[in-house]
């Protein structure tokens, strides 16, 4: 899906940019502290 380049401006795009790099920032602290080693092998199984 293609979009015409004055649909989205710059201020718009580097806003979005930006609560999207904190939104992924905060889910990996986050995950970082709710998954511990033990997991791990758990979620690879899971995953296959």
């Amino acid at each position: 899906m293609h979009m015409q380049n004055e649909l989205l401006s710059p201020g718009v795009a580097v806003g979005t940019i930006a609560i999207a790099a904190g939104a992924v920032g905060f889910i990996c602290h986050r995950a970082k502290s709710l998954i511990n080693s033990d997991r791990f092998a758990l979620m690879g199984i899971m995953g296959a």
